[in-house]
């Protein structure tokens, strides 16, 4: 049946009031909305926003193909295939560990540096990007999982990569960072990356209270940083934590089980089009 006037501009208003909030975790899903609203009513200021957030609505959400086959051992074998990575000869990789699967740090000069998860298949080495090197410092998984996500077939692999930044202001040390946890599964026997989904967020810091008044100066009346004349220091501790379980052959469940977050409490995720999702 044709909807009425009124039906359809209080649905083209839903779904765009849904992209708003989408919007903040999620550019796709709120493009997705945009485009659905301008669909039912055709609305110049939902044009522009989805316009504005430049997605394409039919993205690539294909996983990423892993670089190799490649045989030797690990070093010389990761090394070629970051050189065709990187399109390099020259490579730096460190990190590189024991058994035939972990989580190591890859470079070429000039470019910016990776993660990468070095897998053995069979006699050969595949290197699977992660994502660039962005932060201060990384915590690289002892081991690495493998269970079965997808029915049907070898089982994926999963593990965790922290990646973290320290800093310190006012004499209180602060960090801040985040726990990824990475899918990877596989095409015609060869490994591909899925992607990532956030499962921890943290923040710690310190907030300096009960400060003189005036200026701040020490025993000799030099002046002093006024962090310097407070007594109290309140430790500023901010943490969000999801859960992640399968529901079926490739989707799990995101669930925020600490914390207050962006986005949604709950969301679904399908693992073979991750690339498409955002981690939160």
């Amino acid at each position: 049946a044709e909807r009425r006037p009124d039906e359809v501009n209080t649905l083209g208003a839903c779904l765009y009031n849904l992209g708003r909030v989408a919007e903040e975790s999620d550019s796709v899903a709120a493009a997705a909305l945009y485009a659905e609203s301008v669909s039912v009513r055709p609305n110049a200021t939902v044009q522009a926003r989805l316009d504005a957030l430049g997605v394409p609505l039919t993205p690539d959400c294909e996983p990423r193909a892993c670089v190799g086959p490649f045989e030797g051992e690990p070093q010389t074998a990761l090394s070629a295939a970051l050189g065709r990575h990187y399109a390099s000869e020259d490579v730096d990789i460190a990190d590189v560990g024991d058994g035939d699967a972990f989580v190591f740090r890859g470079a070429a000069p000039h470019k910016e540096a990776g993660i990468f998860l070095g897998l053995r298949r069979e006699e050969s080495w595949y290197a699977c990007h992660l994502q660039p090197e962005v932060s201060d410092s990384y915590t690289f998984p002892e081991s690495i999982r493998r269970r079965q996500w997808v029915a049907g077939g070898r089982p994926e692999i999963d593990f965790e990569v922290e990646e973290a930044w320290h800093g310190r202001e006012d004499g209180v040390g602060n960090s801040m960072g985040d726990v990824v946890r990475y899918f990877i599964g596989w095409s015609e026997e060869a490994p591909v990356v899925y992607g990532g989904i956030r499962t921890l967020s943290f923040y710690y810091d310190g907030e300096w209270t009960d400060c003189g008044e005036g200026e701040c100066l020490d025993g000799n009346d030099e002046v002093i940083p006024d962090w310097m004349c407070c007594d109290t220091l309140t430790p500023i501790e901010n943490i969000t934590r999801w859960n992640v379980r399968s529901i079926g052959s490739g989707r799990v469940r995101v669930e925020r089980v600490e914390g207050e977050g962006r986005g949604p409490r709950v969301r679904t995720v399908d693992l073979t089009s991750l690339a498409c999702s955002a981690r939160d």
